[in-house]
């Protein structure tokens, strides 16, 4: 076994994954890591057995990550149908309301029909005399004074 150094990027090729998951490893001390300059190097001390763990482990985070999104997914499919469910009922209930509307609408009609037809039957006609009673009375006080 011999102590290898390499940069992020040298170990991020030799393992075929990505500078940030070296970067992580390093973090969560899976890698040996120290930092030279202004660069980290990375101690690998058998390329071909770090990598099967290491694979492993992201193999397992990707396995994770997929059953959580399929749960993720089933879930939205369900909020999507029972949203579906919620716009048909709507629009249901829009087309009984318009029916509602037009049976209404003729019933005003069929109303202001009767009213009209009623209105001059309820009301009389005002007498003529009347009104020239009422001239004669409001011109005579008018004279007078």
């Amino acid at each position: 076994m011999t102590d290898n150094w390499y940069t992020v990027s040298e170990a991020a090729s030799i393992l075929n994954v990505s500078t940030e998951t070296i970067r992580r490893y390093i973090r969560s001390g899976k890698l040996e890591g120290r930092k030279d300059g202004k660069q980290w190097m990375v101690k690998l001390e058998d390329a071909g057995q770090s990598r099967p763990q290491m694979t492993d482990d992201v193999a397992t985070s990707v396995a994770t990550d997929v059953v959580r999104l399929e749960y993720e997914n089933e879930r939205l499919e369900e909020r999507n149908r029972m949203l579906q469910d919620q716009i048909n009922m709507l629009k249901e209930r829009i087309k009984e309301l318009e029916a509602d509307k037009g049976f209404l609408l003729d019933q005003l009609k069929e109303k202001d029909k009767i009213i009209n037809e009623l209105m001059p039957r309820a009301l009389p006609k005002p007498k003529i005399g009347i009104g020239g009673r009422l001239k004669r009375l409001f011109s005579r006080k008018s004279e007078a004074r």
